[in-house]
């Protein structure tokens, strides 16, 4: 018998439940209600501000004025610079908020992520931070 370690549990079960959310929300909403969500430029301005600016900027701020060890730093640097959580959308579901921008804001997240990344690390992270935007790019888009 072959034992399965508790991150491979994990990971299966992340998966599984991103997928299963994601064919959810694929079920309920069309294209049109994505796009119609999407054409509140003020409040899509104002989420891709909060989520690629405003956060990034919180936990360097609060990086440099909590004493941590770099690693720390760094791995609190990249939660705060990837933008926008697979669960967003039924986050929206169950606050009954609007599903559609929610998932509309998600994929346009997951796009800008190949470059907001590695560019925000760049400036962000403490010490000599190697970023591999390639790699990034590939882990975003699932290549």
């Amino acid at each position: 018998m072959v034992a399965i370690s508790g991150d491979t549990i994990v990971e299966i079960v992340t998966t599984v439940f991103v997928l299963s959310t994601m064919f959810s929300m694929g079920l309920k909403l069309s294209i049109t209600q994505l796009v119609g969500a999407l054409r509140d430029r003020q409040l899509l301005t104002k989420s891709l501000v909060v989520n690629l600016v405003a956060v990034p900027l919180v936990a360097y701020l609060l990086v440099q004025t909590v004493p941590v060890g770099p690693a720390y730093a760094t791995g609190f640097l990249l939660l705060a610079v990837s933008p926008g959580a697979p669960f967003g959308p039924k986050f929206a579901e169950i606050s009954d908020s609007d599903i559609a921008f929610a998932s509309g804001l998600m994929a346009i997240l997951c796009l800008l992520s190949v470059v907001t990344i590695p560019v925000s690390l760049v400036a962000l992270a403490p010490g000599d931070v190697v970023v591999d935007a390639v790699a990034i790019g590939r882990m975003v888009l699932q290549i």
